[in-house]
Parts: C-alpha cells; sequence; structure tokens
C-alpha cells in the first residue's frame, strides 16, 4: 500500500474460512480488519465440513498469506488423480447371477416371469407403486401392450408381486421387465467381465480417470487453523453476534450493531466496508434480496471422518485399500445406481467419505435410528469395504444440499458478499472453498488498486471479474450433481453408465469445469 493513501478499516461478519481469507488478503492490502463471530472461540473440532479439496490457485494464495509454504503442504495430502469408477455391492450381486440365470433359460411368457421375480426386493417399491395407478393414468398407453407382445386382453398372474393386474397395470409391469430389469442385468454382467482383482470380494469398473489432477485434501478445521493462527489474535471479536447494519448517507463508511452473547451488551462497529462471509444463508444478504432462495438439489449427504490412527480399525482400512488402491492420492467418486458416494484420503490416519441419497428434503436433526437405516441401506449398495467405513465412522452428519440460482450483483454501496453469501453451490466441483479463497485474493487486489476514497471502483471491478466465474461453476456443479444421482436433466437423459459414451464419461471428470485451471 502507498504510504499516502488512506487506510481503511473492513468489518468480516463470518469467521470460518471466507472470514479468516478476506482477513488475510486485506492485511496484505493495507487495510485494518475486524472479524465478528457469533461462536465463542476458535473451532476445535469441524462443525460445517469434513474434508475439502484445494486446487493449485488456493494453494498458491493460502501459502503467500501463510507466508511459509510448507506449512499447507505438511498440512495437507495430494489429491493426483480424478476417478470415476462404478461399484457393485455383492448383496445385489447374488441377486442378479440369480436373475441372469432365470432371464437365460426361460421358455414362458413375460407376464408369468413376474411371480418368479420375487426375490428382486430392491424393485419392490417400483411394482407396490402401480397398484396406487388409475386407469386414467395409463391414458395413452393401450399401444405399448400390443408392441410389447401382450395381448390387451391378457391379465397378469403377478400374485408374487402381491398386484392383481389390471390391463394397463401390466403395460407398466411389462415395460419395467423389458427395459429396466434387463439394464440392470447388462450392468452386472459389464461388471462381472471387468472385475477387480480380488473378484470374490469386489465389482467396480472405471469410467474414467485423470491422472494430471493437482488439487491437495485437507481437513476443515486444519485449514482453519492454519489461516487464524497466522491472523493477529486481535481483529477477532468472539461471541459477537451480527444484528444490523446501516450506510451512512454519504456512502463514506458503514455502521453495524452487534450483541456480545456472554452479557446481552449491543455495541456498534464502524468501518468504510462491510464484508458479508456469513455463509449460504447470509442474514446481510436477504437485506438486499429477500426473496432470493436457497434451492434443494434433490438429495442430501451423508458424510464422516475416519479416524485410524490407533490401529483400531487396521483390518478394515486394510480391506478398502484392496478397493481403492490409490487411497492417500486419489479422489474416488463411485457410482451407483441413482446415488453416489466420494472417498478420499485425508492427513493425520483419516478417511473422508460422502454419501449422496435422492430423497425429499429431510430434517437435519441426526438420531440413532437415522445412522443405523443409513448402515443397512450402505451394505446394500456398495461393497462391503466401504459400507463398513461407514459403519465404523463415529458422529456421521447429514449435509441438506442446497445452492441458489447465480446472482445479479454481490455488492451495494459499502457492502459486499464473498464465498457461500455470494454464490451457495453444491460440492459437486470442488469449488466452494475455492472460490470463497479466490474471492478474497481478488477483492483485496481491487481494494488494493482504487484504495479507500471511492469504493465504488475496486466493488464494481470485484464484481466483473467473479460474478461470471462463480456463476458459472455453480451451474456446473449443480449439472454434475444431477449427472451423478441419475437425475433429469433438460438437455440430456439421465446418465447411465451401462451405456455412456467415453465423451460422457469424460463430462464427468474435474477439469471440465469452467475456468477450471484459467481464472481471471
Amino acid at each position: 500500500m502507498d504510504e499516502g493513501k488512506k487506510k481503511g478499516k473492513a468489518v468480516v461478519v463470518g469467521g470460518s474460512i471466507a472470514g479468516l481469507s478476506c482477513a488475510h488478503a486485506l492485511i496484505a492490502a493495507g487495510w485494518e480488519v475486524v472479524v465478528i463471530e457469533k461462536s465463542s472461540g476458535p473451532p476445535t473440532g469441524s462443525p460445517t465440513g469434513a474434508g475439502l479439496g484445494l486446487d493449485p490457485l488456493a494453494q498458491e494464495l493460502i501459502a503467500s498469506w501463510l507466508g511459509r509454504t510448507h506449512l499447507l503442504h505438511d498440512s495437507t495430502l495430494p489429491l493426483t488423480i480424478d476417478q470415476v469408477i462404478v461399484e457393485v455391492s455383492m448383496r445385489n450381486r447374488d441377486n442378479m447371477r440369480k436373475l441372469s440365470k432365470l432371464l437365460n433359460n426361460w421358455s414362458g411368457t413375460a407376464l408369468e416371469l413376474f411371480g418368479e421375480l420375487n426375490f428382486l426386493t430392491h424393485w419392490k417399491k417400483e411394482f407396490e407403486e402401480l397398484e396406487t395407478k388409475e386407469e386414467e393414468d395409463f391414458e395413452g398407453e393401450e399401444e405399448d401392450c400390443s408392441l410389447l407382445g401382450v395381448s390387451k386382453d391378457r391379465v397378469s398372474c403377478t400374485s408374487g408381486f402381491g398386484i392383481s393386474g389390471s390391463r394397463l397395470q401390466m403395460v407398466q409391469l411389462v415395460k419395467l421387465f423389458v427395459f429396466k430389469i434387463p439394464c440392470e442385468v447388462q450392468m452386472f454382467k459389464k461388471a462381472f467381465e471387468n472385475e477387480a482383482t480380488d473378484g470374490e470380494n469386489n465389482i467396480n469398473w472405471t469410467l474414467t480417470r485423470d491422472e494430471n489432477f493437482s488439487f491437495r485434501a485437507a481437513h476443515w478445521v486444519d485449514l482453519h487453523s492454519l489461516l487464524y493462527s497466522a491472523l493477529p489474535p486481535h481483529i477477532f471479536l468472539w461471541g459477537q453476534l451480527y444484528l444490523s447494519f446501516c450506510v451512512s448517507n454519504d456512502k463514506s463508511n458503514v455502521k453495524l450493531k452487534t450483541k456480545i452473547l456472554q452479557t446481552g451488551e449491543i455495541i456498534e462497529i464502524v468501518g468504510e466496508l462491510l464484508i458479508a462471509a456469513d455463509g449460504c444463508l447470509s442474514s446481510i444478504r436477504r437485506n438486499f434480496l429477500p426473496e432470493s432462495k436457497l434451492r434443494y438439489s434433490g438429495y442430501c449427504a451423508w458424510r464422516g471422518v475416519l479416524d485410524f490412527s490407533d490401529n483400531k480399525y487396521l483390518e478394515a482400512i486394510t480391506g478398502l485399500r484392496k478397493v481403492y488402491p490409490d487411497l492417500g492420492k486419489c479422489l474416488y467418486f463411485s457410482l451407483g445406481y441413482g446415488t453416489h458416494s466420494v472417498l478420499y484420503e485425508l492427513l493425520n490416519q483419516k478417511i473422508n467419505w460422502i454419501w449422496y441419497i435422492n430423497q425429499p428434503e429431510p430434517e437435519l436433526k441426526v438420531s440413532s435410528d437415522m445412522i443405523q437405516k443409513m448402515h443397512e441401506a450402505a451394505e446394500k449398495v456398495w461393497v462391503p469395504e466401504l459400507a463398513r467405513i461407514m459403519k465404523e465412522t463415529a458422529e456421521p452428519f447429514i449435509n441438506v444440499i442446497y445452492d441458489c440460482d447465480p446472482l445479479e450483483q454481490i455488492f451495494w454501496d459499502n457492502v459486499v458478499l464473498v464465498g457461500d453469501a455470494a454464490h451457495p453451490t453444491t460440492p459437486h466441483g470442488l469449488r466452494s472453498t475455492n472460490m470463497t479463497i479466490l474471492d478474497a485474493a481478488v477483492l483485496g487486489k481491487c481494494l488494493e488498486k482504487w484504495g479507500v476514497e471511492s469504493l465504488l471502483s475496486p466493488l464494481e471491478e470485484f464484481q466483473s471479474i467473479r460474478l461470471p466465474v462463480t456463476s458459472m461453476q455453480v451451474l456446473h456443479s449443480r449439472k454434475m450433481g444431477r449427472i451423478k444421482q441419475g437425475l433429469i436433466l433438460s438437455d440430456r437423459k439421465p446418465f447411465d453408465p451401462k451405456v455412456a459414451t467415453p465423451e460422457e464419461c469424460h463430462d464427468l471428470q474435474q477439469k471440465n469445469m469452467p475456468f477450471f485451471g484459467e481464472v481471471p
């Protein structure tokens, strides 16, 4: 900062990684900074996240703030491989072998076969839903009977599924049999042909693999601790709840009111700039955009970190490394039927896992019954080694996955949004933390360039640089999530790993994120 320039003061609301990154960037730009955080002190656990991935630019920026390049390297593990695989659980494999044998030797009609399929319990819900349908629900589908080789007058014997079977219900059953079940059989046949070396225990095959991935894996609390420790402790006002703000008539400053939670005292803080780093539920954003709502993605995520440093889970980890041999350097995405999981290793002998599940918007409170049901479901969906890691993890938690349609602006007068307050995003592009860090760095550079005399110029430049980038990345991450969850998109059919082309598989790679390697 030039000696002749006035030194500005920024008040940052939010003491998470976004707030700490802004503190680093603005101090480097010559600004005075105050950080307001309602928590009573810096976290020792990870209340808002578990593992995260840092891209090369974020790594470079963090290293510059810390002043010692080895600190970040020593606190993270490499992610040099980005790999997407398809996994098949042992339990379903046995059913598919049975179904394949039944189909290969069946000589009767398709409708008669339904009575023999009662072992396919994972299709039970689809059959039961047919019972609730009315005749008008099938309007226009009568032709499908004859197209599928079923007489329009034929009534089925589907007692094996407890369905009485009207003629049009049978149309739907035959469709299920003709299209869906054989597709699943083909998926398993493909798995049998491409089994891992430990073929009796694991079935998977690779859709895509990028060995030029240059991310690093960090635990949220470790990264927060690094950033916090490198800042002056006096800039933090812990245990203070943001209440409101007002901008002066001449736009020269902004005044905040906060409440000291321990005493209830209301205090005022004045600065030239208010930085809203208060997350995806930002109360500051609501002041300007009261109609802006978060969008539920249609799925949530079970998450957890298994600490195996005491060798208590040595057998489980040994088994896991046989299935995922590149743990310690690979970001694994495993696709199942309408679901996917993420797996990678963290420093200090920890395994980070995420499992995305399509479902109505759930409650955030996790009960022991919910965890038990999750463990049971995992045994049916994933290979035993991954299911065991999920079961052994203490205190798994749920992330309800939201994002927000891109905003048209992210600053008003002396107030600017950064991080998740500016662009709530789904996690599928590993963007949230990386976008946050770059927001802070660009904001700091713009303020350093223009000074404090007129905030309009630096904030306009900041918005013009960041908004196009973050908007495209949020939408791309949304698209990737729907693809990996097998959900419908407006411009394509649900992704099917059984028939996906090499080009479609290549689209799953992280490097296809807009501005992945060249951020303005």
